[in-house]
């Protein structure tokens, strides 16, 4: 979107993800902000959803699905969004290896907590308590 954030391709309009359906009027700010919110509620469910084998992906995992589901959504990812999935799992790697304090988890954490608003904290624990309940009803 405008200023280098995610946006919807084709300016949110059309149900689809592939762009502006013929007969649909543009959407307004707020229409295509709700849309963008659908699209990504959607690629995170699908991130954190139990795998055939009812095991759920790991952060890194799970991660690396939200942007490519994200993508697939129709989803204009600001530019660099895998260089710095990349970059994060280089260093969780170099983490591991050489034993160091995992201080990736905490940064991240802070920096959601600070720019992330009630709404958006909302959305995410209630998609990841009914996955968990999900999973949880699969068992």
């Amino acid at each position: 979107g405008p200023g280098g954030g995610p946006g919807v391709a084709g300016g949110g309009q059309g149900p689809g993800a592939g762009g502006p359906s013929p007969s649909a009027a543009p959407l307004g700010p707020k229409a295509r902000a709700l849309e963008l919110a659908h699209r990504l509620g959607r690629a995170f469910d699908d991130a954190i959803s139990p795998f055939e084998d009812g095991t759920v992906p790991d952060k890194k995992t799970a991660w690396i699905l939200f942007l490519r589901n994200a993508e697939r959504e129709g989803v204009c990812l600001p530019q660099g969004a895998f260089a710095v999935a990349k970059m994060m799992d280089g260093i969780v790697s170099q983490q591991e290896s050489f034993d160091l304090q995992p201080v990736l988890d905490d940064a991240v954490e802070q920096f959601l907590r600070d720019g992330a608003t009630w709404g958006e904290f909302t959305g995410i624990m209630c998609r990841t308590v009914c996955a968990r309940a999900k999973q949880q009803l699969v068992k």
